[in-house]
């Protein structure tokens, strides 16, 4: 086979693939739809207390439950993921503050060396920058505390800055003790931004970590959520099932939300039959529920007026 051939083989398959994935959509779909049809209908005769159904109010107090609880630890995940995506931000922004602090302590050596005019215009010019960074950083972690409130402050960062000394003091009293005096608050300054990135490093993977164990939390939260719909379910087919008379067969399927609006509604029973109650009750929330309970009734009553 040569590689020409080989080649149109190939595209021959995936054609054929992309056939089949359409149609298993098509039937996903499908699928899909019916659920939720059937779901529906279950929720059109089921939702709210039903007397007659204990066990099914049980099940579905269960599935509230269970929803609430996923959506408060859904909503904490979001929150956390959230403030540690912001704390990294902080922290990238503190790490341009530590590079332009560092450039200031380059410019200051130089300035102490005789770098005149220029090393001082280059060093207010990298302390400015490393203020402005410094102030995006804290204003970062704010709002991730604003999210979050357990993470915590990184507190103040101050900055020395160049621009507070006067034209004149660098003129007349430049000398190498003002420059050294400066130097040094430049490298406290350093030490500052220093020890704020990594307090802001701690609480982004603080953040990080109460993360995944809310993530393990919700996984487990998304489980019991499922658990407890199938349960509803399974109590809602066997409700169903005793007022019909039927299964969950191929052949004995619950009818479809149209089918059951098309029932016919039920003549007024007995007074003296065992199914009056469950049929007026259930009858007067609901129609649907009331057409299935006559349905039940009927099939009851034609072997007794055949054996009779």
């Amino acid at each position: 086979m040569t590689k020409q051939d080989s080649q149109m083989t190939l595209r021959h398959l995936l054609e054929e693939a992309k056939g089949v994935l359409a149609e298993l959509h098509v039937k996903g779909d499908q699928h899909d739809k019916a659920k939720k049809d059937l779901a529906d209908l279950y929720n059109s005769i089921f939702t709210g207390p039903t007397q007659e159904f204990p066990e099914e109010d049980e099940r579905e107090n269960q599935v509230q439950a269970a929803q609430i609880y996923h959506d408060q630890v859904q909503a904490a995940i979001n929150r956390e993921s959230q403030a540690a995506e912001i704390l990294a931000r902080a922290d990238e922004t503190m790490a341009s503050c530590e590079s332009k602090m560092r450039d200031a302590l380059g410019y200051s050596q130089w300035d102490m060396w005789g770098g005149g005019n220029v090393s001082d215009m280059l060093e207010r010019s990298a302390l400015g920058n490393a203020q402005s960074f410094a102030f995006q950083a804290q204003v970062l972690v704010e709002q991730a505390r604003r999210i979050s409130q357990l993470v915590q402050p990184i507190g103040p960062v101050n900055i020395a800055q160049g621009f507070r000394r006067s034209i004149l003091t660098d003129v007349f009293f430049d000398n190498i003790f003002t420059d050294m005096a400066f130097h040094d608050k430049i490298k406290r300054s350093a030490d500052e931004v220093g020890q704020a990135r990594s307090r802001i490093r701690e609480e982004c993977e603080n953040a990080n970590q109460r993360t995944e164990a809310i993530g393990r939390d919700l996984l487990a939260a998304v489980e019991n959520l499922k658990r407890c719909r199938n349960e509803l379910d399974s109590s809602r087919r066997a409700a169903f099932e005793s007022i019909t008379g039927r299964s969950d067969t191929p052949s004995s399927l619950p009818p479809a939300y149209e089918a059951a609006s098309a029932l016919s509604m039920p003549e007024p029973a007995k007074p003296a039959d065992p199914l009056e109650d469950v049929s007026a009750h259930w009858g007067n929330r609901n129609p649907y529920a009331a057409a299935l309970a006559q349905r039940s009734k009927s099939s009851i009553e034609e072997p007794q007026a055949g054996s009779s």
